[in-house]
């Protein structure tokens, strides 16, 4: 049995510790929820792009999605979804983005923009920019399972080598990483 001079100790001890480890905890806490709130969504993909130029076939795993919306490019007063598939993560990108084309420079894939038409545009860029390539598809090589403001779940598509485009075969699960006024 421990007297009440033991018993003061450790309660002395116990409020000592506790003391220690609650700045401790609240640090720890905000080193690891703080990046949560700062680093960019990015979605999950599961694809391949294809695309035969004059000179060579460029294949690309396609295992990063970003999902934009914002003003479209040409008609300001339209807002548009943008799916951006790339194999490299690209959202470190959107930390200094200001509209909805940032991604532009620094995209090796594909992107398409979802505006409430009967036609998909869609964009690419490969080899370092020096091929591009962009067109339109019929809606229905996009299939939603999911199709809500802040998430797009679903399969795209594409076969336009009869055009001289890209055979593009997506799978994915975007949470939306940006939305642009």
């Amino acid at each position: 049995m421990t007297g009440p001079d033991e018993q003061l100790n450790l309660l002395t001890m116990k409020k000592t510790i506790h003391s220690a480890l609650s700045p401790l905890l609240a640090m720890v806490s905000f080193l690891i929820l703080t990046p949560l709130l700062i680093i960019p969504v990015k979605g999950q993909a599961s694809g391949k792009l294809t695309y035969k130029s004059a000179n060579k076939t460029i294949e690309i795993p396609l295992q990063n999605v970003i999902f934009l919306s914002g003003p479209d490019p040409f008609e300001k007063d339209k807002m548009i979804r943008r799916l951006v598939f790339s194999e490299k993560d690209l959202s470190g990108g959107l930390t200094t983005c200001n509209d909805i084309n940032c991604l532009n420079s620094i995209m090796e894939g594909i992107q398409f923009d979802l505006n409430n038409t009967t036609r998909i545009n869609y964009w690419l860029s490969l080899d370092n920019q020096k091929i591009q390539y962009s067109g339109t598809a019929p809606r229905e090589v996009l299939v939603l399972l999911t199709d809500k403001p802040d998430r797009l779940t679903g399969t795209l598509r594409l076969d336009n080598t009869g055009a001289g485009g890209p055979v593009v075969e997506i799978t994915f699960d975007a949470t939306r990483s940006k939305l642009f006024r």
